[in-house]
């Protein structure tokens, strides 16, 4: 049995990975669908809120996380969503 994967083979799993969609709630109201390499922009007024991570349907299992946090006034936070290869999802703060 040899080790080497078909060339259409690493295409199709290239494919799969490119989409996984994502699904977003800020205090459990469904605010975006993204998929993977997009990017979106959230403008909400200063306070507490719970965000909610999802993905489900295409390539990805059902898998999710969720995490409080706090925006004061005049700040701007940027976030990255993450799933790597151990099959946790992540909402990691770059900024």
């Amino acid at each position: 049995m040899s080790a080497h994967r078909a060339p259409w083979a690493a295409q199709a799993q290239k494919k799969l990975q490119r989409f996984h969609e994502f699904h977003a709630s800020l205090n459990n109201e469904k605010v975006m669908d993204i998929r993977q390499s997009e990017a979106a922009t959230l403008y909400v007024s200063p306070g507490s809120y719970f965000v909610k991570l999802d993905t489900g349907g295409g390539a990805c299992p059902n898998i999710s996380t969720s995490q409080n946090l706090t925006i004061n006034a005049g700040e701007r936070q940027v976030y990255r969503i993450l799933l790597p290869s151990d099959g946790s999802l992540r909402l990691t703060r770059e900024q």
